[in-house]
């Protein structure tokens, strides 16, 4: 775990939070990703610690997302603001929404995992292929 780093915040304002990130994708014409998770996930510090030791990988997400933290306590409950997500099974995991709103993808993390870590190439190959937003003029 990343000692002393929080990820995720439960006392968020989500809905708030929500409508900043819609603004901002529209803007930049991103897609969003959302990664649920909770600070008492394990696989959600390796994960975050493994993007950001990865700098290609830091700036595919950066480049290419509007990211947004999404806190969900035991038991895989979220806030009111997220009811509609589809189900999900273990965190973390990630929904892809373009711009407009429109979930694109759903994907949890396990099948990333090696060992006591992720995999480079799956990763790489899930940001690269979900980051593209789909502009429409």
């Amino acid at each position: 775990m990343m000692e002393g780093k929080t990820l995720f915040n439960p006392n968020q304002d989500h809905a708030q939070e929500l409508q900043r990130t819609i603004l901002r994708a529209r803007q930049e014409r991103k897609n969003i990703l959302i990664e649920v998770g909770a600070d008492w996930c394990v696989w959600c510090h390796r994960l975050e610690h493994f993007i950001l030791s990865n700098p290609e990988l830091h700036l595919l997400r950066s480049q290419n997302y509007i990211h947004m933290r999404l806190f969900s306590g035991e038991g895989g409950s979220l806030p009111d603001v997220f009811d509609k997500l589809p189900p999900f099974d273990g965190i973390p995991h990630f929904f892809v929404y373009d711009f407009q709103g429109n979930l694109l993808h759903s994907q949890h993390t396990e099948p990333f995992e090696v060992g006591e870590s992720y995999d480079y190439n799956k990763v790489w190959e899930f940001l690269a292929a979900w980051g593209v937003a789909d502009v429409i003029h």
